[in-house]
């Protein structure tokens, strides 16, 4: 892995240091006609047996593909122990995918809520109609590989403009560096593997047995209990407002500052004296900035209208 070495323009290096790949600008991206037909299928109802439900029911772009709920629903009911995560740069982004890591690839892991009873509950029959569940797959991968957003302050500070960071920021950087937060949430999209966390006070109906299918869940259907350790995925920091709230895989903030004494929690690290400088990081370094990019967010049909458009945030 090439590593930037970026310097102040005294050619000193810049502080606190943080060897992290920038992002590349998606300048060049444009939506091909499998990209176009991803988008349809995305949006389609006709996928589901009785023309119910859609990826886009859960995964709503006006709320950068996630819902804003603290648990999954889908048909008027509730889906799951965990909350729907964003898709926004999901395809630039580690494996596994999901909370529980289920799916170890990108096409896996569309293909799971294809055929799950309680998702869009498919079939080879009705997905031989869109041209076989192999295309449909491929389709909707290359519509959601276009979910991205574009360039942040992190990036031209990692790229070698090292006065871009406020002095908050900064200090906040230095932070993250201390915490080791870097060690869970690190490469350029700051995102990471599976990781053990504790958990505490959730309510009663997430340790209810629904499917042994989710094995990676079954600590949660061994019985209530106020504390427990589950091995999560971790999630890009990028874009924190704009995917949010809530935070955290069930949602325990609804708001960062809360969710982030919550976390502090979780990881067995003392609680910080002062979080402020750690938020103006998260908050804004590592935020996309709207005039790097060629729209200002996410509309209901998921942005792409044409095959020369792109649909960057």
């Amino acid at each position: 892995m090439i590593l930037f070495f970026y310097k102040d323009s005294y050619g000193k290096p810049c502080s606190p240091r943080l060897e992290v790949n920038p992002r590349v600008a998606n300048s060049s991206f444009e939506c091909t006609d499998s990209c176009l037909r991803g988008q349809e299928l995305f949006f389609s109802k006709s996928l589901s047996p009785k023309g119910d439900a859609s990826c886009a029911d859960c995964h709503i772009p006006e709320f950068s593909f996630s819902d804003k709920l603290q648990q999954a629903q889908l048909r008027g009911r509730k889906l799951w122990t965990s909350r729907t995560p964003s898709l926004i740069d999901i395809h630039r982004q580690k494996a596994p995918f999901f909370w529980n890591g289920r799916s170890q690839n990108f096409e896996s892991a569309i293909f799971w809520p294809l055929y799950h009873p309680d998702e869009l509950d498919s079939s080879d029959e009705i997905l031989k109609r869109f041209g076989g569940v192999e295309l449909v797959v491929k389709s909707i991968a290359a519509y959601l590989s276009s979910l991205l957003t574009g360039l942040a302050p992190i990036d031209r500070y990692l790229a070698g403009d090292c006065s871009v960071l406020t002095t908050k920021e900064r200090s906040g950087l230095k932070q993250f560096l201390a915490l080791s937060c870097n060690n869970c949430h690190g490469g350029t999209e700051f995102d990471g593997g599976m990781h053990e966390l504790s958990y505490k006070n959730l309510p009663e109906n997430y340790f209810i047995k629904k499917e042994v299918a989710y094995i990676s869940d079954v600590a949660l259907h061994d019985g209530y209990k106020k504390e427990m350790r589950l091995i999560s995925k971790a999630r890009s920091l990028r874009n924190l407002l704009m995917k949010g709230p809530p935070y955290g895989r069930f949602g325990q903030g609804l708001e960062l500052k809360e969710f982030l004494t919550y976390h502090v929690w979780q990881l067995g690290l003392s609680e910080l004296d002062d979080d402020s400088d750690l938020l103006e990081f998260l908050n804004h370094a590592l935020a996309s900035e709207r005039e790097l990019t060629d729209r200002s967010g996410f509309n209901s049909t998921g942005c792409l209208n044409s095959k020369s458009s792109q649909c960057v945030f």
